[in-house]
């Protein structure tokens, strides 16, 4: 006699002779859910494998929950990863906008963050190494505008010094003239 009411049915099918496919099926057997597995073999036997619903429940409830822990515990380590990394990269750009900041001020002295900077390998030290190069040009460049300034403020005290005495000159001329006028005039 065959307690399992699926089994009962399987066999039912088969002496009717109806063609019975495999089947996984959910069924009750006295007040437990179970699952049953069943097969026939190529001379009419049926082989079936039955498994508490709980049971088998039980490992993949245990599976979730491990790998919802495990991805929770992945999703954490890539936070942290992705905040040191941002971090990284937030520093460089805020040591870069500190350098392009005095060079808007037009201070060109040397910093020292620009030599951490430029020896990074990265986008950050190349960037660095750039603004290294227009800073220097641009010292330079401010160098010749002074050495120009100086140039043309000596030239112009020469003019000056130039027209004081050719000012001089003229003013004694006009005083020869004057006597020369006054002698002439006397005679």
């Amino acid at each position: 006699m065959v307690e399992n009411a699926v089994v009962a049915e399987v066999v039912q099918q088969l002496k009717s002779g109806a063609k019975v496919e495999r089947e996984v099926v959910l069924y009750d057997y006295k007040g437990i859910m179970k699952y049953a597995a069943y097969t026939i073999t190529s001379n009419k036997q049926i082989i079936v494998v039955t498994a508490d619903k709980d049971e088998l429940m039980k490992a993949v409830t245990e599976m979730t929950v491990k790998a919802g822990g495990l991805s929770f515990f992945n999703l954490l380590v890539c936070v942290i990863i992705g905040y040191v990394v941002s971090r990284f990269i937030c520093k460089s750009l805020n040591q870069l906008t500190i350098i392009i900041s005095s060079t808007s001020e037009f201070d060109f002295r040397h910093n020292p963050l620009n030599d951490v900077l430029c020896k990074r390998k990265d986008e950050a030290g190349e960037i660095a190494r750039m603004v290294r190069v227009m800073r220097r040009n641009l010292r330079d460049m401010m160098g010749d505008i002074n050495d120009a300034s100086n140039l043309i403020t000596d030239n112009v005290q020469k003019l000056e010094t130039v027209t004081a005495k050719i000012t001089q000159m003229c003013s004694d001329s006009s005083s020869t003239s004057e006597e020369l006028a006054a002698g002439a005039q006397e005679a």
